[in-house]
């Protein structure tokens, strides 16, 4: 995500923000970031899409975030239970 998230933000190849110099692996890097960059995206659009009002429409684009970056979902403390 962090590499799709920079190259947009830069206006770059993922590969540029990496430093990666061998063309294939270059190649390689970009087109998956690429394709999963946008698939992620085209996502977060449509759950948002579907939606009666914007506080909705904020919830269902950060299910689809959880369900993509499994490092954003939120987890119980059993602490607090």
């Amino acid at each position: 995500m962090n590499a799709w998230t920079m190259s947009k933000a830069l206006k770059c190849r993922p590969s540029e923000v990496y430093g990666i110099i061998s063309a294939l692996t270059a190649y390689c890097f970009d087109s998956a970031v690429t394709t999963w960059g946008m698939a992620f995206d085209n996502a977060l659009e449509e759950a948002g899409a579907d939606t009666k009002d914007a506080k909705s429409a904020q919830r269902a684009r950060d299910r689809v975030l959880r369900r993509w970056v499994p490092s954003t979902a939120r987890y119980r403390d059993p602490a607090k239970e």
